[in-house]
C-alpha cells in the first residue's frame, strides 16, 4: 500500500502494523535504560509529538528513569543556538552522570 501520507493516500492496516513494528513505542515496555529525550519543539524531520508521546509511554508503564527536554525554537539539530547547544550538552553530562545510571 502506499506510504507517503501527504499525498492524500490511505495507509492500510498492514501499513499501520508495519510501520508500529518499527516504531520505538512498540518497544517501550522492554526499555530500562535510563532515557534522556531531547526535542526541538521546530523539528521538521521528526515530529516533537513522537517524543512527547514516547516519553508518556514510559512514564506511564514506570519501565524506566525518563527525562525530557523542550527547546521551544529548537530544530532537530538542538544546535539553533549557542544557548541550546549548551544547554544540550550540560544536561547530556548530567544524565550520564547521575546517580540514576
Amino acid at each position: 500500500g502506499a506510504s507517503v501520507h501527504d499525498s492524500g493516500a490511505h495507509l492500510s492496516a498492514e501499513d499501520y502494523a508495519k510501520f508500529y513494528k518499527m516504531s520505538p513505542i512498540s518497544y517501550a515496555s522492554k526499555i530500562k535504560t535510563p532515557l534522556l529525550l531531547l526535542l526541538g519543539m521546530k523539528d521538521l524531520r521528526v515530529p516533537p509529538s513522537q517524543g512527547l508521546n514516547f516519553h508518556r509511554q514510559l512514564k506511564a508503564r514506570g519501565t524506566s528513569y525518563s527525562r525530557c527536554l523542550t527547546y521551544p525554537n529548537a530544530t532537530h539539530s538542538l544546535s539553533d543556538s549557542v544557548a541550546t547547544e549548551a544547554d544540550v550538552w550540560i544536561n547530556v553530562v548530567k544524565h550520564f552522570t547521575a546517580e540514576n545510571l
